[in-house]
């Protein structure tokens, strides 16, 4: 992980990093994406030059699942859901 993921076509992707994350490539609007984590790392919500709105920062660990969707500007994701397993 870096500080800013760029996401493939699909829909879901494993994050094996342990660096903060601000910011995720856009994707089209209404575009759903699934993140699920390999270990500790903090997504930040609403971070200086991010584009996440994501409710609260959420500190991963391994298997924690986070649901996200582009808003209709197709300029920031919103989050679905999130799971703290």
């Amino acid at each position: 992980s870096d500080d800013s993921i760029t996401l493939g076509d699909g829909t879901f992707t494993n994050v094996t990093g342990t660096n903060t994350i601000l910011y995720i490539t856009p994707k089209s609007p209404g575009h759903e994406y699934t993140l699920q984590f390999d270990g500790a790392l903090t997504v930040t919500d609403n971070g200086a030059g991010g584009n996440l709105d994501i409710g609260a920062d959420f500190s991963t660990g391994a298997t924690d699942v986070l649901k996200i969707v582009m808003n209709s500007a197709g300029t920031r994701w919103l989050q679905v859901s999130r799971s703290d397993n």
